[in-house]
């Protein structure tokens, strides 16, 4: 047993991340590392435009290490969105089981997600997934609510000029913002 508590973090975006990063880095883990993996983000231009801004800012968060997917399984995660019941479900499953197996391949006693700051998530479903691969991986999710940094981030993205997207990741969010409305 690992008695050195440590976190990887799965990091959306550069924002999310700024707001959480100093809080976390608070706590009693004594080693934290970063994990970007988001194939879910529609189009390919927005996953690179999102992870390119977290390379960026990496230095600014200072943590022990940085991981990148460039994992994009375009239309197998397409599919797995248009089958699903419920899609944010499906997204939340496939980045939390890759966080989970990557925090368990490199001797992680805990793992996360930035995913936890954002108000527009569906929070107790991402936690149910969240401590499902947890279990599932023999790794910890680390599932407090951190949408009390919300404001925060916003706060710190603008003052450094991080890119801030306008809408969660998938194609599906990405009509809902800027698709047209239905008229009632």
């Amino acid at each position: 047993m690992n008695d050195h508590r440590s976190l990887l973090i799965h990091v959306c975006c550069a924002p999310c991340l700024s707001g959480i990063v100093g809080y976390l880095k608070s706590l009693d883990f004594e080693r934290i590392n970063g994990y970007f993996y988001n194939p879910n983000i529609h189009p390919y231009k927005e996953f690179k435009k999102r992870r390119h801004h977290v390379r960026m800012n990496e230095k600014k968060f200072g943590l022990d290490g940085f991981e990148y997917s460039d994992d994009y399984p375009l239309k197998e995660i397409l599919a797995g969105m248009l089958e699903a019941d419920d899609r944010c479900e499906f997204c939340f499953r496939n980045r939390m089981e890759s966080t989970a197996k990557i925090a368990c391949e490199n001797d992680f006693t805990h793992y996360t997600t930035t995913l936890l700051i954002s108000p527009y998530q569906k929070q107790q479903l991402l936690i149910k997934v969240g401590n499902e691969m947890g279990d599932k991986y023999g790794v910890e999710f680390f599932s407090e609510d951190m949408r009390r940094f919300y404001d925060l981030s916003r706060e710190i993205s603008k003052k450094h000029d991080m890119y801030r997207q306008g809408y969660c990741g998938c194609i599906f969010s990405e009509y809902e913002r800027y698709g047209p409305k239905d008229s009632a």
